[in-house]
């Protein structure tokens, strides 16, 4: 049966195909670098065996600059989440900025 589809969802199967980890998988799954999970139910998800082996060969023709490439992309998307943040941070002191100082009370004298 060469037409089935087989689901990958165990993390340990993930590594033991990829060859890498939870953390470099979402790092490259961010980056636009490794391929996109199938939404089993709103709670599970998981990898066709397919794309896994498509990602591989993918790699494998981009040679030794596949993991500069990787390092890159990771890198943009990093930078991105920065400049994000920083603005959602700008955004969120003026939202909460009051339009006149905020005088402090003087403490009465005992």
């Amino acid at each position: 049966m060469e037409d089935e589809v087989r689901v990958v969802r165990l993390d340990a199967e993930l590594r033991r195909i990829t060859g890498l980890g939870k953390s470099a998988r979402k790092q490259l799954l961010r980056a636009g670098r490794f391929p996109q999970p199938l939404f089993l139910s709103p709670r599970a998800r998981g990898w066709s065996l397919a794309s896994l082996k498509k990602w591989i060969a993918d790699r494998e023709t981009e040679g030794p600059h596949a993991a500069q490439l990787d390092r890159e992309a990771i890198e943009k998307v990093r930078a991105e989440q920065l400049y994000t943040r920083k603005v959602r941070r700008i955004a969120g002191e003026e939202r909460n900025a009051t339009p006149f100082p905020v005088q402090k009370r003087k403490k009465s004298a005992p």
